[in-house]
């Protein structure tokens, strides 16, 4: 399925992977060595840990490639949208649902405050009025 999204434009998902210039690495598309291109996927990430998890991208500018990606499950892909609203805070950049569940706040309350103008610390730390 990732090599359609990048390299087939009749695939339904082309324009927001191929058409956007995300592409797979010749090893994984191609193969080499008498080795088709599966096969050296399977080399690189090894097997699927389980039905639960599918292939991400760390980096959703860049490719499908070694060292761009990892096997995950939904709700990890789901933190790595490239329309997620990500926040920086204490070093350490996260959207905004990973910061929210982390101060157990639901993440349409910190969207809200940060709207408000909140800064990011004010906006994860101060609890709920009840």
């Amino acid at each position: 399925m990732a090599r359609n999204r990048c390299c087939d434009p009749k695939s339904h998902a082309f324009a927001d992977y191929g058409g956007r210039g995300i592409t797979m690495c010749d090893r994984w598309k191609d193969g080499e060595a008498g080795k088709t291109g599966f096969e050296c996927f399977l080399e690189d990430m090894g097997p699927r840990p389980s039905a639960r998890h599918t292939l991400d991208r760390r980096e959703n500018d860049r490719g499908y490639e070694p060292g761009n990606c990892r096997w995950a499950t939904m709700k990890v892909q789901g933190r790595n949208r490239r329309n997620n609203r990500i926040i920086e805070f204490r070093g350490e950049r996260l959207c905004v649902s990973e910061a929210a569940e982390r101060f157990g706040l639901k993440t349409n309350v910190v969207c809200t405050r940060l709207d408000l103008g909140w800064s990011v610390e004010r906006a994860l730390t101060e609890p709920l009025h009840r």
